[in-house]
Order: structure tokens, then C-alpha cells, then sequence
């Protein structure tokens, strides 16, 4: 799945997955099938050669991940319910504290 623009009529691709370079941890017990680590070493020379960045496998997984949190929508709503659910109940804008 590339973005394309026509631009002067050519075509021009761009990565959908736009890796940042922050902290990364190891996951230890993490496997992924081998069929996706190939395709992971030609979306890595992809994003080289259309970015000059040549992402690291951990970067491009990171990367997608994100992509899907931002539109998996019933994930979004499930994790802002959780997170509406570890919040102190306020009553007249004050955390009510338990007795």
C-alpha cells in the first residue's frame, strides 16, 4: 500500500510506514512468521531507497503497530474507556477520595 501523487505526471512513492528513531526495548518471546521478516529486509531497501533512512526491522514493526492503534477505532475507544476507568471519580471537579 503506497501513497501516489502525480507530480509533473510521474508517479511518485512514498512509505506509508514513516519510522521514528526513539528508545527501543527488546521483546523477548516475540516471534514473527519468516515469511514477513523477508518482506521486512525489502520494506527496509524500500524506505532506503525513497528516504535515504534505512529502518531497522524493530523500527518498521514499531512504526506499523502505531499505524494500526491509530485506526483500529474500536481499539481506540476500548483504550479510552480504560483509561476514563482508571481515573479518580470527580464530583464538582475534585477527585473524590475513599472513606
Amino acid at each position: 500500500m503506497s501513497r501516489r501523487s502525480n507530480y509533473s505526471g510521474a508517479e511518485q512513492f512514498a512509505p506509508l510506514v514513516q519510522p521514528v528513531r526513539i528508545k527501543y526495548e527488546a521483546m523477548k518471546g516475540c516471534e514473527v512468521d519468516t515469511r514477513l521478516l523477508e518482506k521486512m529486509a525489502h520494506y527496509s531497501a524500500y524506505v532506503e531507497k525513497y528516504t535515504g533512512n534505512k529502518p531497522t526491522h524493530g523500527e518498521i514493526v514499531s512504526a506499523g503497530l502505531e499505524e494500526i492503534f491509530k485506526v483500529d477505532k474500536g481499539f481506540t475507544k476500548w483504550l479510552e474507556e480504560e483509561q476514563l476507568a482508571l481515573q479518580p471519580h470527580k464530583i464538582n471537579g475534585r477527585a473524590k477520595e475513599d472513606t
